[in-house]
């Protein structure tokens, strides 16, 4: 009987730290994206620093980033579509962790 006490203690403790997670993604989208509506030029810089777009897509990045960071944030608080929603997320953090490689990478070989 202890036993089935505990693995109902181990699945409730999962399924705290499973919607601990979800809903600490939804609020760094939802900030993230906020924070980069109010003050693009940090990321308008960054973008510009990188060589790897043309100036001319900069500010259409610049915008459509945050959009899509506040749509999955949404999407991911309500939970509508969370399959997709989730593989989109992790594809954008992906993206985020290799674009965070590059700019170290560079930043060593300066």
């Amino acid at each position: 009987m202890n036993s089935i006490s505990i693995n109902k203690s181990s699945i409730n403790h999962k399924k705290s730290f499973y919607l601990f997670s979800f809903y600490l993604i939804s609020i760094v989208l939802l900030f993230s994206g906020i924070s980069k509506i109010i003050n693009p030029q940090p990321l308008i810089e960054t973008i510009q620093s990188t060589n790897l777009i043309d100036n001319n897509f900069v500010i259409a990045l610049a915008t459509l980033l945050p959009v899509i960071e506040i749509t999955l944030g949404v999407m991911l608080l309500f939970k509508m579509n969370i399959g997709i929603i989730l593989l989109l997320t992790t594809i954008l953090f992906g993206f985020f962790f290799l674009f965070s490689i590059y700019g170290f990478t560079n930043w060593i070989g300066k």
